[in-house]
């Protein structure tokens, strides 16, 4: 079986988004299936949204052939919003570049002209006229790419499959906007998304509860393929039994995300004398390229900034180092939505211990719980407490806070099982 992989986000780009195809390609070969991927010419490392339109590589289509598969970089054309990004920087005409982005978002799904990764599209078409493959799945976001699946599903009759790594009209972050001009876009995108689906074979997603939501919302079939994580990393690094207490947040965080739990536990354990400023150090781990988010942990006036560290986005070997020589790992939940974070999987590869808070009563805790792999606080009296338990070990030069993750229980989420999973469900419904 051969199957056609359109997506934006693929290594050299160090996003969490760029991992989930690059392991179905790195592993389908070897369970009886060709990928051919379609995507971007990234160059590099990206620590910033200007590293990402700047690392713009080879602006000519090339092919790689591997053991394990064919790779297409199409050329990365940057939209009107993202070179005046690049002119201006960050800080500057925010208002015109955000509506010159909702301008591009409408029209590219109606017209092929303004979507700016018409080059997959390009590249994906020049590759089937030349060569048959029995499927397409496309990757988003950009949900865009599901447009383009369906037209070329359409033009050369192949089925075609929709994976979303998050939900599209029910994405946990847009249904939280409040705005005229976010609700408006995401009734247009709901009509667009429904009539692009129609066309779908069907619809893979990472966790049951979005999996399930978007099989009823499109009346299709569907499958769960959880993100997961390649292996447990091998020791690069290890925790201190000195302190100070290290609690380390890595990647996106949400504006739905209750990191204040955290943060005013932090607060008020510190105004009541119980630990001291120098016992406790937050780490936030690529914030710095949120820069809303990073608003919202900095202006905490009552955390000294010697117990916050912020990092831009870094190399996923120095977050792996960062992580295993934390004493805790925190997720924080959403109080309207459920779902498991990727960053999960990526935490459980570093065999440190999970905080999740507050209890989500739902998906994410279960997962925890099961697999062992850490700690679920419900509320600031409860964070309060495990706080000055856990300083007051490290004071006592306890030893190093141990994880007690079931490593037999976490095998079954490594990318090898999940691409094994996505494998038979292909062959099964696709082949042919």
């Amino acid at each position: 079986m051969k199957i056609l992989i359109l997506c934006n986000d693929f290594p050299p780009l160090n996003s969490i988004g760029a991992q989930r195809p690059w392991y179905w390609y790195k592993y389908l070969s070897k369970l009886g299936i060709d990928p051919v991927v379609i995507t971007k010419n990234w160059k590099g490392h990206s620590s910033t949204r200007e590293d990402i339109v700047r690392n713009v590589g080879d602006q000519r289509e090339t092919i790689e052939h591997h053991d394990e598969g064919v790779i297409v970089r199409a050329p990365i054309l940057l939209t009107p919003s993202e070179k005046m990004l690049l002119k201006y920087g960050a800080e500057s005409h925010v208002f015109r570049r955000r509506i010159l982005t909702v301008f591009n978002k409408i029209f590219s799904f109606v017209s092929i002209n303004f979507d700016s990764h018409k080059s997959i599209y390009k590249a994906a078409d020049n590759y089937l006229k030349a060569n048959k493959v029995d499927a397409i799945l496309a990757t988003g976001e950009p949900f865009v790419l599901f447009r383009q699946a369906s037209l070329l599903s359409k033009k050369y009759k192949i089925p075609w499959v929709a994976d979303y790594r998050d939900g599209w009209y029910l994405n946990y972050v847009t249904r939280q906007q409040k705005g005229i001009l976010s609700k408006g876009l995401r009734e247009f995108e709901k009509l667009i998304e429904k009539r692009v689906i129609k066309s779908a074979h069907s619809i893979i997603s990472v966790d049951p509860i979005l999996a399930s939501a978007l099989g009823k919302m499109h009346n299709k079939p569907f499958e769960i393929i959880y993100n997961g994580f390649e292996s447990f990393h091998p020791a690069l690094e290890c925790p201190s039994a000195n302190l100070p207490l290290i609690l380390t947040h890595s990647g996106t965080l949400t504006t739905g995300q209750r990191a204040e739990v955290l943060l005013q536990a932090v607060r008020e354990v510190l105004a009541e004398g119980k630990i001291s400023k120098d016992e406790i150090c937050l780490k936030w781990i690529g914030l710095e390229y949120f820069p809303d988010q990073l608003k919202r942990i900095r202006s905490d006036e009552g955390i000294p900034s010697v117990c916050i560290h912020t990092t831009p986005r870094l190399s996923r070997q120095d977050v792996v180092r960062i992580n295993q020589s934390s004493d805790y790992l925190l997720i924080f939940s959403d109080k309207k939505f459920k779902w498991i974070s990727a960053k999960a999987f990526e935490y459980i590869a570093c065999k440190r211990p999970i905080l999740l808070m507050p209890d989500d009563y739902s998906i994410m805790a279960s997962f925890i719980k099961k697999l062992n792999a850490g700690i679920v606080l419900d509320d600031i009296e409860t964070i309060k407490l495990f706080l000055v338990k856990a300083i007051e070990k490290k004071r006592k030069k306890s030893g190093i806070i141990q994880s007690e993750l079931s490593e037999t229980e976490a095998v079954r989420f490594t990318r090898y099982e999940q691409t094994k999973k996505l494998a038979d469900y292909l062959i099964k419904h696709l082949h042919n």
